[in-house]
């Protein structure tokens, strides 16, 4: 099958992405040449078109310097995502934490396991599996759980994860709980986890 060509089923979602490239060559909003764009990664020539979509559609520059804002703040999460392992889709994710697909849905469904939504299909950290056991590890569904209850997004459960602190002898809650992987040290985490949010914590 020709490259360009397309299931039936994905032939609306191309006719629109065609429409908005068309709208911004038409405003002159594109401001990229053909060789520019071959020089570019995906992810380039992605972040390149909604830059200019999103200039196009909005003309205050507060409302722009807003959204540069957010993306900006975007990328650092996903570079610091990135650091800590990286994020893959769901059947990968099941494959290397030794999971049925099941299983696994009903956790994300459950908020036991972490997803991040940065696309069409949502990403799971990998930071969540214990590189030691290459399983889920050890307490992070019961601390996730309380987190969930928090009612905190994704980036700040992350965050709680990955940064480091000094009730955790200077680790991260991951790294201490994959050093420590007992009911003492996941007391200790919990406890952190129940006042996550408050002042202090």
């Amino acid at each position: 099958m020709n490259t360009l060509e397309a299931p039936v089923e994905s032939a609306p979602l191309l006719k629109r992405v065609a429409n908005i490239l068309q709208e911004l060559e038409l405003n002159h909003a594109l401001e990229l040449s053909t060789s520019d764009a071959l020089t570019l990664s995906d992810q380039g020539l992605l972040e390149h078109i909604l830059n200019a979509h999103t200039q196009n559609l909005h003309h205050d520059p507060k409302v722009l310097k807003k959204l540069k804002r957010q993306r900006a703040g975007q990328k650092k999460f996903i570079e610091y995502i990135e650091r800590h392992g990286g994020a893959v889709k769901q059947t990968e994710f099941a494959k290397l934490a030794g999971l049925s697909r099941q299983s696994l849905n009903g956790k994300i469904k459950n908020e036991l396991i972490i997803t991040l939504n940065g696309g069409a299909t949502p990403q799971v950290p990998v930071f969540q599996i214990d590189e030691n056991t290459t399983k889920i590890l050890f307490g992070l569904e019961k601390v996730n759980a309380e987190l969930a209850s928090k009612e905190l997004g994704s980036s700040s459960v992350c965050t709680f994860w990955l940064n480091t602190r000094s009730r955790f002898e200077g680790l991260s809650a991951r790294d201490y709980l994959q050093a420590n992987p007992n009911k003492d040290a996941l007391e200790k985490v919990l406890f952190i986890a129940r006042r996550e949010g408050e002042m202090g914590y």
